[in-house]
C-alpha cells in the first residue's frame, strides 16, 4: 500500500470469485450473517488503522476515521453481496475500480487528503 492511497480490493473480490459457490450458498442459506458481522468488525479495524495513517499531521477530519471506516466496511460488504446476487457480472478488478470511484471523492474530502488515488493491487 502506498501513502495517499486506499488499498485495492481486487484480491478480496478474486478470493470470493474463486470460492463463489461457498459464498453464494452462505448468502442463500442465511449463514452469511455471522460472517458479515465478523467481516465487518475486521474490515472496520483495518480500514480505520489505514485511514489514521493517511490523515496528514495536524489535520482534523470533519468526520472521525472510525465512522468513515464503518461506512466503508459496510459499502464493501454490500457491494460484495450485490456482486454475488447478480452472478458476478464484473471482474474483481472492475469491482475494485467501481468501489474506489464511489468512495474516493468522499473519503478524500472528509479526511482532507490531497491527491488521493486508488491503489491498483
Amino acid at each position: 500500500m502506498c501513502k495517499g492511497t486506499l488499498p485495492s480490493l481486487a484480491l478480496f473480490f478474486e478470493h470470493v470469485q474463486t470460492h463463489y459457490h461457498l459464498y453464494k450458498a452462505l448468502v442463500r442459506g442465511g449463514g452469511i450473517d455471522l460472517i458479515y458481522k465478523k467481516g465487518h468488525e475486521r474490515l472496520c479495524r483495518n480500514i480505520e488503522q489505514h485511514l489514521h495513517e493517511l490523515v496528514p499531521a495536524g489535520a482534523t477530519p470533519t468526520i472521525p476515521p472510525a465512522f468513515v471506516a464503518d461506512y466503508l466496511a459496510g459499502a464493501i460488504l454490500n457491494l460484495l453481496k450485490w456482486w454475488l446476487d447478480h452472478e458476478m457480472p464484473y471482474t474483481p478488478e472492475q469491482m475494485n475500480a467501481l468501489f474506489h470511484q464511489l468512495v474516493l471523492p468522499g473519503v478524500q474530502a472528509t479526511l482532507h487528503l490531497p491527491g488521493m488515488t486508488a491503489h491498483s493491487r
